[in-house]
């Protein structure tokens, strides 16, 4: 049996950070007839943010010249998919795409999200 809550007892013991969360909202057309990705306003979450082991790079496909980090969070967040942008994560004055996630938010109520960070901040 899994217990419950684990995210929140571990976060008990290292403690929480806190950062913003930006979801995907959609599509729209603009006035030259380009798809932009819109954004709703960012909300704060609580959470721990760590750094991606460079040794775990290869394993998941990452490119070295890239900040990625680990959110995790006891939210749902929607990753990149295809015909999506995914979520954003704001930390740290920087902003990081959600690509992929360790989904336990089903079974356990958290998930473990990687982000990488997008040059020049927030499209939002």
């Amino acid at each position: 049996m899994i217990p419950q809550n684990l995210l929140g007892t571990a976060l008990s013991i290292i403690g929480k950070q806190t950062f913003q969360y930006v979801r995907f909202l959609g599509r729209q057309t603009n006035s030259i007839g380009n798809d932009v990705a819109t954004y709703a306003v960012p909300i704060p979450m609580m959470g721990n943010v760590q750094e991606v082991p460079r040794e775990l790079f290869q394993h998941y496909g990452l490119l070295f010249d890239k900040d990625y980090k680990i959110f995790y969070v006891s939210e749902e967040i929607n990753v990149v998919q295809r015909g999506s942008s995914g979520d954003h994560f704001i930390f740290g004055n920087e902003t990081y795409q959600v690509l992929s996630d360790t989904d336990w938010y089903f079974i356990n109520g958290w998930a473990g999200i990687i982000g990488v960070r997008i040059p020049g901040g927030c499209p939002c």
